[in-house]
């Protein structure tokens, strides 16, 4: 699994609304971790600015995630760290 899959999977949801995406492999950062493969891919981090989030809280902005990744969580990611925010909280939390 590649940061670049997780992307174009989320992307498939995020269909020209404006909406920003970021997928960072952190998998350097936990090298020698029992679930770390050595040649990266397990560890994630995920930051989507949308607007679709507007009417949605911080857990249901979570539950859509983890549900467009359900078959990319199952081959092989072991952490998703996950920051999902309107364009207005962004403006604030960048």
């Amino acid at each position: 699994m590649t940061a670049l899959d997780i992307k174009q999977t989320l992307e498939k949801i995020f269909v020209d609304d404006g909406t920003y995406i970021e997928v960072k492999d952190d998998s350097h950062q936990h090298v020698g971790h029992r679930e770390a493969p050595p040649d990266g891919g397990s560890h994630f981090t995920v930051i989507i600015i949308s607007p679709v989030f507007k009417s949605l809280s911080r857990v249901k902005r979570h539950q859509l995630i983890y549900k467009t990744l359900h078959d990319a969580l199952n081959q092989g990611v072991h952490a998703l760290a996950i920051k999902a925010m309107t364009p207005d909280e962004a403006k604030t939390n960048i």
